[in-house]
């Protein structure tokens, strides 16, 4: 399993994954390779630019081969203080409120865009991944649904 391959290599001689951007590491919760990166584009960055997350592994002899890979990823990510649908709050009614009402409002909009993956390997042995690029700017981003954490339902 990928688990295994990730926690258990102790060369340390090539790490096994790196990203251009953010951190990237495998997650026992999700079972997978996580990419968690703050902003994009980074301060001080174009906006289209193309980052590079590459995976490195080395399948031992014993190990079978699997006959296939997953053929897509999924990569999802949220905007705070930003509505996709240009959508604004005019005014929130609030009984009795402890603090200002600008506090309780958080507009958040979250995207899932799926992706092909593309597998390189090595010529002269095929077991090892070669680098992989993720061009961010040429997928289709697909809205999901807009989250709005408000104590109020008096919003427009």
């Amino acid at each position: 399993s990928l688990g295994r391959l990730m926690i258990h290599r102790n060369d340390g001689l090539v790490p096994l994954v790196a990203a251009s951007v953010g951190i990237a590491k495998y997650e026992q919760a999700f079972r997978s390779i996580v990419w968690r990166f703050d902003q994009l584009p980074k301060r001080d960055q174009g906006a289209y630019e193309t980052h590079l997350f590459e995976c490195k592994m080395s399948i031992p002899s014993c190990d079978p081969i699997p006959e296939k890979y997953e053929p897509i990823a999924d990569v999802e990510y949220s905007m705070s203080q930003a509505f996709f649908s240009h959508c604004q709050i005019h005014s929130v009614v609030v009984p009795n409120p402890e603090e200002t009402p600008e506090k309780w409002i958080r507009p958040k909009s979250q995207f899932t865009i799926t992706i092909d993956i593309e597998y390189a390997f090595k010529e002269e042995e095929k077991k090892d991944f070669a680098p992989i690029e993720i061009d961010m700017k040429e997928q289709p981003i697909i809205p999901s649904e807009t989250e709005n954490s408000s104590h109020s339902d008096d919003s427009d």
